[in-house]
Formats: C-alpha cells, sequence, structure tokens
C-alpha cells in the first residue's frame, strides 16, 4: 500500500502534536472561561455532567465524569488530571488547550464516546491512546460509523473496540495495532472491502475468495410417510462463514413423466440454516437441491439432488366389495381403506408403470396379508402381521430388476384379519 508523506496520526508520546482541522469551526488559541465552574468534592462534580456545559478553564482534576454525558461541552483550556471518564460520551466537545495529563479514558461499564471533537489538547494524552479524526482511539472505544480513514494504525490499541460499521479506508499498519476483543461488524478495510468478507471476519486477514460446499443427508428415503417432507443438509465453509441458503424443488409423475421445471425459494438467513420443509401431492417424486452463500458473497454449486415418492392415498384406487372407507386427521390424505374379507381388492383407474412398491399400513399381531398385481403378473406378498402395532407402518418393497407396466391390483390373501391400507407407493424411478 502507498505510504503517505505527511503524518496522519497523533500518539500520545511527550506532547500531543495533531492539528485537527474541523470545516467551517476556527478554533481559538486562548479558550474563554466557563461563567461558572463546578465544585468536585471526592470526585463528585456539582452540577453533574450534561451535554453543552460550559467548563472551559475549570478545574475537574479527580473528577467521576465515568459514563457522564458531555456531548458537545466545552472544554477549553479545562483542567482533567486525572479525571475518569470511561464510557463518558465526549461527541463534538471543544478540547482546545485542555490539560489531559493522567486523564483516566480506559474501559468503563460503557464504551468511551466521541467524534467531531473540535481542537487539541495542550498535553498528551495518556497511553494508548490518540486522537484521529476528531475521535479518542484507544482500547474500549466507541467507534461506531467512525470515520478513520487515512491513518496510520502503527502501535494503537483497539481492543474491546467498537468498530461497527467505522470506515478504515486506505488506513495503514492495522497489522501492528492490538485488536483482541474487537467489534468488526460491517467495517469498511483498507482495501474497500467489508471485515465480513474476510477469512476471520476482521481486516486482518485474507479476502475470503473460496465457495462454500454443501451436502443434502434429507429426503433420504426413497417413500416419504407424509406430504410434508423434511430436507436437510451440512455445509463446509472454512472462510468468512455460512451467511444464507435457498433451496429448488422440481416434481414427476411418481409411476413416469418428465421432470418440471425448477421452483427456487428465496435466499434466506433467518430460518434455521440446516433444514427446512415443503408440503407436497400425493403420488409425485420430488426432488430438492440445496445452494448456500458465505459472508464474502461465494455462492457454491447447487448440490446434487435428493428425491422422494409420495404414496398414493388408498382412494386413487378403486376399492371392490368388501372394503370400509375410514377417515381420520392422521392418515395420509385423511383417509384409510379398511377390510376382512379375502379377495378383497384394490385397482388403478389407469394403467401405470411400476419399478419399486411401498405400503403404507397397519402392522399388528393379527393382521392379514395382500399381494400385489401389474397386470396380471404377480410381483410380491406382503405381510402386515407385526408383534409391534404400527397403525401407518412404511413397508417398502425390493426394487425390481425391470419396469412393469399395466394396472396395479391390491389383494387380500387372508381371511378374517384385519387389512387397513393408508397409501401405496408406486415409482417408475
Amino acid at each position: 500500500m502507498t505510504q503517505h508523506s505527511t503524518p496522519r496520526r497523533a500518539l500520545a508520546a511527550g506532547v500531543l502534536s495533531l492539528a485537527l482541522a474541523v470545516v467551517g469551526v476556527v478554533v481559538a488559541d486562548a479558550p474563554a472561561s466557563a461563567t461558572t465552574c463546578p465544585s468536585v468534592v471526592a470526585g463528585v462534580v456539582t452540577p453533574a455532567a450534561a451535554p453543552g456545559v460550559d467548563w472551559s478553564g475549570c478545574n475537574l482534576s479527580n473528577a467521576y465524569l465515568i459514563g457522564a454525558n458531555l456531548t458537545g461541552a466545552n472544554l477549553s483550556g479545562t483542567t482533567l488530571t486525572g479525571t475518569h471518564l470511561q464510557g463518558a460520551t465526549l461527541t463534538g466537545a471543544t478540547i482546545s488547550g485542555a490539560d489531559v495529563a493522567g486523564v483516566v479514558l480506559g474501559k468503563g461499564a460503557t464504551r468511551l464516546k466521541s467524534g467531531g471533537l473540535i481542537g487539541t489538547p495542550a498535553t498528551a494524552l495518556p497511553l494508548p491512546w490518540a486522537l484521529l479524526n476528531g475521535y479518542l482511539v484507544g482500547p474500549g472505544s466507541d467507534l461506531v460509523g467512525a470515520q478513520l480513514q487515512d491513518n496510520d494504525f502503527s502501535g494503537l490499541d483497539l481492543s474491546d473496540a467498537d468498530l461497527t460499521n467505522a470506515n478504515l479506508s486506505l488506513a495503514t499498519n492495522l497489522d501492528s495495532a492490538t485488536w483482541s476483543g474487537t467489534i468488526w461488524t460491517g467495517v469498511t478495510c483498507p482495501d474497500g472491502s467489508i471485515a465480513g468478507q474476510h477469512d476471520d471476519g476482521t481486516c486482518l486477514s485474507a479476502l475470503d475468495t473460496t465457495a462454500p460446499v454443501a451436502t443434502m443427508t434429507l429426503p433420504s428415503a426413497t417413500f416419504s410417510g407424509s406430504t410434508f417432507v423434511p430436507f436437510a443438509w451440512t455445509t463446509q465453509e472454512t472462510g468468512s462463514g455460512f451467511w444464507q441458503a435457498h433451496y429448488r424443488v422440481a416434481r414427476a409423475p411418481a409411476t413416469g413423466g418428465a421432470l418440471s421445471a425448477w421452483s427456487t425459494s428465496a435466499w434466506s438467513a433467518s430460518w434455521p440454516m440446516t433444514k427446512g420443509m415443503i408440503s407436497t401431492v400425493a403420488g409425485y417424486r420430488y426432488c430438492l437441491e440445496v445452494q448456500v452463500e458465505d459472508h464474502a458473497g461465494n455462492v457454491g454449486t447447487w448440490t446434487a439432488p435428493r428425491c422422494t415418492v409420495i404414496p398414493f392415498d388408498d382412494r386413487a384406487f378403486t376399492a371392490s366389495k368388501g372394503w370400509v372407507r375410514g377417515k381420520g386427521s392422521t392418515w395420509l390424505g385423511s383417509t384409510y381403506s379398511s377390510t376382512t374379507a379375502l379377495s378383497a381388492s384394490l385397482v388403478t383407474t389407469k394403467t401405470v408403470a411400476v419399478r419399486q412398491f411401498a405400503l403404507i399400513a397397519t402392522q399388528c399381531a393379527t393382521c392379514g396379508s395382500v399381494a400385489i398385481y401389474v397386470g396380471n403378473l404377480r410381483v410380491a406378498t406382503v405381510s402386515l402381521r407385526s408383534t409391534t402395532v404400527h397403525n401407518r407402518g412404511l413397508i417398502v418393497l425390493p426394487r425390481m430388476s425391470v419396469l412393469r407396466g399395466g394396472k396395479v391390483k391390491l389383494v387380500v390373501t387372508t381371511k378374517g384379519k384385519l387389512v387397513r391400507i393408508d397409501a401405496i407407493g408406486m415409482s417408475a424411478a
């Protein structure tokens, strides 16, 4: 970075030599005297500090002004030897010719706030404090929105300072200053970038140029037991940090057909950043992909898709005699079909293409069994018998080696035993 030949900083070593020019303000050489100076007894100032007070030429040695609001105060020629100003607000105050030898500016319950200070003190600020562009800069200082551009930060201590939205453009020697606990939110760095775009979120590290990588972990099942499908992912990001994500979803008829155009969500940094959920329609295969972005604006590629099939509701099948069509909010589509009749059947209304089946059905110790046909070919027999009761057990059958086409029929193969069907999953994939 180009070094400037003119001095741009004032450190408290010897006599403070910063000559600060304030636009539109003329600083008198000889400070005026206040009409009435406050009394200082055992550190207590009477009357108390207030914005705009005129304490020019007063002796405030050893006064306790911790957290005081001295906005716009006239402190020209004021003696502040040993005065405690931790957490005070000095924005716009006049400090021409003030004696600040031994003044205490360090960290208090709140940060010392300044900016727009008029003039320069007659004595040096205590180490490690400095006056930059009208701001008192030191440990625990409030520098929110401070315009500190084009300054040399060699040897300065800004530990625990709040630099939120401060401007450090063209500043030099940041690496030789102390920054422990400093708040860097929204800071403009010397190169014009924002601190959050850097590897550690400060202006002290390299810009993050590596895009984050997302990997989907859900959905993981071929068939879903619900029309509400959760999805989830993990993110690898080692630079500026993960910021936001969005997802896209497409669907196709479960028994064959082209995938629809992708529908993409808005970017979001407000919802939990590793999971989400979509609402679906029965009888479709849904595919999801996720894309993530880091704080430096690096956008990763879309993940590989994760897909799942939503089973067909039992009402999508024509029922033979012997079935009872029931309803209830816990069932897919709020319906189910139940029977104990041998050979009772559920049949698709049209020819479909299928490679894999799944049932959502009641499983119990006295439950029956069913056979599944594609056309006239019996492709599977499924027992619903289970020592543990599952009202909506998801039973996924092995994937067939070939795609088969025809009307699908589910036929009960037991007599007098419960067969309760919530949904039938069919996939051509």
